[in-house]
């Protein structure tokens, strides 16, 4: 656009146009200054809008707008002063002040009060373009104060995030690496301690094994052992039965031989009495024989019966006399018999009240066996549930050694990644500082 006005311009020097030629030519000058102000305008609220997004590119879009707001017043200048040379003095005074506020305002100046912008001419065109150039610098400004506040606030807020994010993060760091080292550590003491409880279960295992065994083993020897006792219960039960039976016998056989210690007193009686009766045959002989011989011839025969009934009455009296040792030697062996029947039988009573107390305490031991043989079967069947849950702890231990493991790992990558973190975090806050 620029360059098409510089053209005109020297047309018109050259042809020394007539003044509808110049006013041709400011007209154009105005509607191009209007679409110049209109696109110009624009470019403020493009810059304003970009300028929400990116600092970096709204300063270079306001280096181009200076640029071309300086372009446009140099425009300005040259045309205010072809139009000094050619619309008049009152032109030229009133373009006069309007270069000395686009000089002014190319300056920088922005308490400017722009002429000439009540006027319905050209000249009140370019002034009211000028006055939306001010405008579009105060605002600039403006905004570039603004986002240098903004740019100052951020970089304090990013400072102040940096610091938190340093001090959160940080410590999260801190605690992660921590965590990590002492959840290695915990990985290696449970590792260490699902070995040790692996090598313990083993030995518990082993020593289980055993002792199942030899709790079968007792089983076995204790069912034997109540199968014994039951044995012996029934023996002694038989024998506490024989017992009374022999006492039952001793009675009887005592009963007997007192009752045959009583025939025996009672032949003594009557050998007692033959004997007397022997004595007092024998007595009778003896007078028989003193009256016989006294009688002579006659007593002779009386004399010789009188001498074999003496003979018969000291043979009945010898016979007798053997019978009552014998009945004697009876009754003594029978007294002695009865006292041992009597011993016996009270050794058979306290025999059948040992055998009665033997059964009893065997069918006691008995209960007893079976008791001890159901608890040693309840312990047996305790061992091997004791040896299942010991091999299943054993094979827990070893997941727990694996899980363990697993954690050592993680733990030492968890590590690793906390390090790269802190790392990370700290050129991330490089990062942020140098912005």
């Amino acid at each position: 656009m620029l360059a098409s006005m510089r053209t005109r311009v020297e047309a018109a020097q050259q042809s020394r146009g007539s003044q509808a030629q110049w006013q041709e030519f400011a007209d154009s000058v105005y509607f191009e200054g209007q679409d110049f102000a209109d696109r110009a305008e624009k470019t403020r609220e493009d810059i304003e809008a970009i300028g929400k997004i990116s600092d970096a590119g709204s300063q270079t879009l306001v280096m181009w707008l200076f640029v071309a707001f300086f372009v446009v017043a140099a425009t300005g200048i040259a045309i205010v002063w072809m139009s000094a040379r050619f619309l008049g003095r009152d032109v030229s005074q009133t373009l006069g002040r309007m270069t000395d506020v686009a000089t002014r305002l190319a300056d920088g100046e922005k308490d400017i009060h722009i002429p000439a912008t009540h006027r319905r001419d050209e000249i009140g065109d370019l002034a009211r373009a000028l006055e939306v150039f001010l405008q579009a610098a105060r605002q600039i400004e403006s905004m570039a104060q603004e986002r240098e506040a903004l740019r100052k606030e951020r970089r304090q807020e990013m400072a102040r995030f940096a610091q938190r994010f340093k001090t959160t993060v940080g410590e999260v760091v801190n605690g992660v690496a921590s965590a990590s080292a002492q959840l290695k550590t915990t990985a290696d003491s449970m590792a260490s301690a699902a070995e040790q409880a692996s090598v313990q279960t083993t030995n518990v295992t082993d020593s289980m094994e055993q002792a199942s065994n030899g709790v079968t083993a007792a089983a076995a020897a204790s069912d034997e052992f109540a199968m014994s006792i039951g044995e012996i219960s029934r023996q002694a039960a038989h024998s506490a039965a024989l017992a009374r039976k022999a006492t039952a016998a001793a009675s009887g056989a005592d009963e007997t031989i007192s009752a045959l210690s009583i025939s025996a007193d009672q032949v003594g009686q009557i050998v007692e009495l033959i004997q007397s009766i022997a004595q007092r045959t024998n007595l009778l002989a003896l007078n028989a024989s003193i009256e016989a011989a006294r009688g002579g011839e006659a007593g002779r025969g009386f004399a010789v019966v009188a001498s074999e009934v003496k003979e018969l009455a000291t043979q009945t009296s010898r016979a007798t006399e053997e019978v009552a040792a014998q009945i004697r030697a009876m009754q003594d062996s029978t007294g002695a018999s009865v006292g041992a029947l009597r011993s016996i039988a009270e050794q058979i009573k306290e025999l059948e009240s040992t055998a009665t107390s033997i059964a009893s305490a065997v069918d006691q031991q008995s209960v007893a066996g079976q008791d001890l043989a159901r608890s040693i079967d309840l312990a047996a069947r305790s061992a091997d549930e004791v040896s299942s849950n010991i091999v299943q702890v054993r094979e827990t231990s070893y997941a727990t050694g694996a899980a363990a493991s697993q954690v050592l790992n993680s733990s030492t990558e968890l590590e690793a990644q906390a390090m790269t973190l802190q790392t990370q975090v700290s050129q991330f806050l490089q990062h942020v500082r140098a912005a």
